[in-house]
């Protein structure tokens, strides 16, 4: 008997011959298959990312005119997750003593890896006056507290919504501490 003689039939043909108990075994193995395969799939894909944290790791005098000055702050940002994230932007509102001096939005993208920590650039301009009278009034008013507060929000790539921050402190403590 050669090869081609053979008679082959569908394997859908062979299985309606087949006994209700082994047509039930192949079922349930079939789902089987199919759970674990989409299980395997779904491994990798985080379902919610916990969010960056954010610290300012330093702000730098880069330009100053009569008007205005321009202050560029490296951020950096702390990625828990166990994968990494890409950063498509940060953007943020600064305060100092509840008065808005800054804002700033990066245009440098880069991706934080897994457990791992990146650093960030955004330059900010501020209005000279606004930080000037900012000072004259804590000066006259007996004291000098320099509450500082930064808000804003982390862009992640092909995510919907951004991941925000708030950071709060006194800025005399933090230049006493590094000086």
């Amino acid at each position: 008997m050669n090869a081609s003689s053979i008679h082959r039939r569908p394997f859908t043909t062979w299985l309606r011959g087949a006994t209700a108990s082994l047509r039930q075994r192949l079922t349930g193995l079939s789902i089987l298959a199919l759970g674990a395969a989409l299980l395997v799939g779904c491994a990798g894909t985080p379902l919610k990312p916990q969010p960056p944290e954010v610290t300012v790791k330093s702000v730098r005098p880069v330009g100053i005119s009569l008007t205005e000055q321009t202050l560029m702050f490296t951020l950096s940002v702390n990625n828990p997750n166990s994968f990494s994230l890409p950063i498509e932007a940060v953007d943020f509102v600064a305060r100092l003593s509840d008065q808005q001096i800054a804002s700033g939005t990066s245009v440098q993208s880069t991706t934080i890896p897994a457990k791992g920590t990146g650093l960030l650039e955004v330059e900010v301009r501020t209005k000279l006056s606004d930080v000037l009278d900012k000072f004259r009034q804590l000066m006259t008013g007996g004291g000098l507290k320099l509450n500082y507060g930064l808000e804003g929000n982390v862009k992640v790539k092909d995510r919907d919504a951004a991941f925000p921050f708030q950071l709060k402190g006194d800025l005399a403590k933090m230049l006493q501490n590094r000086a």
